[in-house]
This record gives C-alpha cells, sequence and structure tokens, in this order.
C-alpha cells in the first residue's frame, strides 16, 4: 500500500464523532495529500483515511496500530502524522522483496535481459546471472562490478587431518583463513580441513572463491580444496600449486593422495597461469564427479571428470574441506589461503 505524505497537514473536526464512525468533516483539506491513502491523529487515536482526498470529507478505518477507536468532540485537532506502520509501509514500497517491479530503490529480481528502463536516478538493480550492480543515472544504466554473492564458510567444528604443530584456522566475519603458521623443513606437510557432505550419495555442487600465498620453494607447494572418503583417507585435491623461482600459478587436479604426508600423489590435469582469485567448482551427479575453473566465477571450463565409485576417491566422497602442502619448505615458511566463499548445495 502505497501511502502519500505532506507537510504540516492540519486541521479540526467540524462535528463530533463516536467510536463508530467512519466518516468525519474537517475544516480544512488544503495542507492534506491529494491523493491517498495517508494517517491522521486525533487525540490519542491514529484513523487512516481511505476515500475522500482533496474534500473535507473523509472515509476512515478507525483505531490503527493498536490505538482504540474513541468519541471526540468538536474541534479536536486532526494532524497528518508519520506512524511507526506508516513508516513500515514507505520501506516497503522502496524495497519490496519478491517483487518484480520496485517502485523506487532496489530491485533484486530477474535476469540482466529483464532490467527495466532506466527512469529513477538512484535506483539499483541487482542481476540474478551476471557480474554487475546497475544505476539508474536518470536516463540509462551505469555498470558497476565486478561483484560477486559470496556465502563465507563457517569453519567452527571442522577436523583437521594432519593438522600437526602449525596447521591454522581463523574465522572471520566475511571470511575464514586456513593456514600453516610455519614450514617444518625436510618434510611434506600435507593438511586437510575438512567436514561432511550433507548427502554423500546424492547430487550436490561445491563451489570456492579463495587467494592463496604459498612459499616459493621450487618443489610445487600448493592450496586449494579437495574432497575425501572417511573409508580410507583418500583426498582428491583441487589446487593452485606454485612451483619454479618465478612464483608461476598452476591449477591441478590430483590424484591418490592417501591423507598421510609423502603419500602417493599423482597430476590428473595442470592448468597454468591460473589467476587470482581462484574459482573452483566440484559437482556430482547420477553418473560423475566433475572439476571446473573459472576466471570470473561466471562462466566455467571442465578440467576434469570420473565417474562415481572409481577408485579415484574411493567409493562415495562423504568429505570436503580445505587442502594446503608447504612441501619441503624450511622451518618458518608460512603458508595461507583465504577463502571468500565456500558452498555447498
Amino acid at each position: 500500500m502505497t501511502e502519500t505524505f505532506s507537510n504540516f497537514g492540519q486541521t479540526n473536526l467540524t462535528s463530533a464523532i463516536n467510536n463508530s464512525t467512519t466518516s468525519i468533516t474537517v475544516d480544512s483539506a488544503s495542507s492534506f495529500p491529494g491523493t491517498g491513502p495517508y494517517r491522521i491523529t486525533v487525540d490519542a487515536e491514529i484513523m487512516l483515511v481511505t476515500a475522500g482526498f482533496g474534500t473535507t470529507s473523509w472515509t476512515v478505518t478507525r483505531g490503527q496500530e493498536s490505538t482504540s477507536a474513541v468519541s471526540h468532540l468538536q474541534g479536536a485537532a486532526v494532524a497528518q502524522t508519520l506512524t511507526a506502520l506508516g513508516l513500515t509501509n514507505v520501506i516497503d514500497d522502496r524495497v519490496t522483496a519478491g517483487a518484480s517491479t520496485i517502485i523506487n530503490a532496489v530491485d533484486t529480481q530477474g535476469a540482466i535481459a529483464s532490467r527495466p528502463s532506466a527512469a529513477t536516478s538512484g535506483k539499483l538493480y541487482f542481476p540474478t546471472d551476471s557480474l554487475v550492480v546497475s544505476r539508474d543515472n536518470g536516463s540509462s544504466w551505469d555498470n558497476y562490478g565486478p561483484i560477486y554473492k559470496l556465502n563465507p564458510p563457517t569453519i567452527s567444528g571442522w577436523t583437521w587431518m594432519n593438522q600437526g604443530s602449525f596447521g591454522t584456522a581463523t574465522q572471520f566475519v566475511d571470511c575464514a583463513q586456513v593456514g600453516d603458521s610455519g614450514g617444518q623443513g625436510g618434510t611434506d606437510e600435507f593438511r586437510f580441513l575438512y567436514t561432511s557432505i550433507p548427502s554423500p550419495s546424492g547430487s550436490w555442487t561445491i563451489t570456492y572463491s579463495g587467494m592463496s600465498s604459498m612459499p616459493n620453494n621450487g618443489a610445487g607447494s600448493y592450496a586449494g580444496i579437495g574432497i575425501g572418503n572417511s573409508s580410507d583417507n583418500k583426498v582428491i585435491l583441487f589446487v593452485m600449486q606454485f612451483s619454479g623461482s618465478d612464483y608461476s600459478g598452476y591449477g591441478y587436479v590430483y590424484s591418490g593422495q592417501n591423507g598421510t604426508p609423502g603419500g602417493n600423489l599423482s597430476t590428473v590435469v595442470g592448468l597454468k597461469g591460473f589467476p587470482s582469485p581462484q574459482f573452483y567448482k566440484i559437482t556430482r551427479d547420477g553418473s560423475n564427479q566433475t572439476f571446473y575453473v573459472s576466471i570470473d566465477g561466471r562462466f566455467w571450463k571442465q578440467v576434469y571428470q570420473v565417474a562415481n565409485g572409481s577408485s579415484f576417491v574411493g567409493s562415495t566422497p562423504d568429505r570436503y574441506g580445505f587442502v594446503m602442502n608447504n612441501f619441503n619448505s624450511g622451518s618458518g615458511a608460512s603458508a595461507w589461503q583465504t577463502a571468500l566463499h565456500f558452498q555447498i548445495v
């Protein structure tokens, strides 16, 4: 309901009314809106004017917002008032959740192709299939971005595999940071911080976006995400690997990691020149587990696929989480990844 307002709307009743009167007359309507509805107060009662706008004879709904309908004397003061419910209605009119048309401020619905014509300066449009947010400048749309819808992971209660002395995890409001606070030196340092996949044998999609910082040890330190199996502790790694003297980045899918340092690791696919932040996606349907990468979080490229039940990760993955490895880095060499988004649906 779109309510209307005016400044200094004040008048008086021309005749007394009882507690059931729904038609009132006032001395003047010149300071009140010419359209409605709008709210008025008479003594301690709030009324909603629903008809008669622009005239001195109004139809009213009595006893609004938990006030009592009571008798009022001739000459009682009548004033337009911004009440609690009136203000709520103003906000609802401006930002209407779930509506296809928003009156003034924000429309969060629809595809970018369904964005309405620009006409209201300051209006924002958040499309569901684009990385930009559009702002109406009164005559056209200005695009800003890229902007992502993020679901920061909540890592409370997650479990470490091979945490050792240096595996750390810190929860922030807008992200989670998982790291190795200092290399052990001379030993493989694979670590896996995981939680359960809610329905392992069903269909699911894991998406991740984050940034990694790894020591440049020339041997292939890595960080990213993984899915694992509790029956044999196997883990599939989907990671960014840092290798070589130039800090070059490579995206890899690994198989065969047995959950212990130095365990049978083999490369399935490698992608050179992977940017930061990294975007990973792993899906499981009735037939396969499929791995995807993206440079922008919108358009995805399939890089690997394995049939369900393959020995690649045991029978059925039932864990997912963060993986990293300093890979023989000297003592004090720290490694971190910051996850802005990590979600399974």
